[in-house]
């Protein structure tokens, strides 16, 4: 679960520092809808982070929502691509 968890921890860094515990409560939620595995690709990061974005506008409105997830697809989607990469190397 290499690239699931790299991503997922990138999620709920920038989220934590919004929304402190919160945030763990905000991933699971999103992940009931949308499930991050390593073999996700990264429309499926686009996906989540798109619901994750739909789930924290209750809490923030959607200009803040937008912002937290603009962040999340600045620097957690190169970083896991840069993982699904490393992981198609060694396989």
């Amino acid at each position: 679960m290499i690239v699931a968890d790299k991503f997922l921890k990138c999620c709920t860094a920038s989220l934590e520092s919004n929304f402190g515990q919160l945030s763990n409560e905000i991933i699971d939620k999103t992940k009931k809808k949308k499930n991050i595995t390593d073999s996700s690709n990264i429309n499926d990061l686009i996906e989540f982070i798109d619901i994750l974005e739909t789930n924290i506008t209750l809490f923030s409105g959607k200009h803040k929502a937008s912002e937290i997830c603009s962040t999340i697809k600045a620097n957690g989607i190169p970083k896991t691509a840069e993982v699904i990469e490393e992981v198609k190397a060694v396989i």
